[in-house]
């Protein structure tokens, strides 16, 4: 499973968003952290400098 590092500014703007959309992206996120949704969420693997990022 993947780990995830959140900006600052991310985690600012999403505890303004609604619960209801909150609650969503929780969920999108766990989806991403797993590699075998990758299909699902078209997630690839980034080149160069970031070789070692998914997108």
């Amino acid at each position: 499973m993947l780990v995830l590092e959140y900006m600052p500014v991310f985690l600012r703007r999403f505890r303004k968003l609604p619960l209801s959309v909150q609650e969503e992206a929780i969920q999108k996120i766990a989806l991403f952290k797993d590699r075998a949704n990758h299909r699902m969420l078209d997630v690839h693997k980034l080149h160069g400098k970031f070789a070692d990022s998914w997108a």
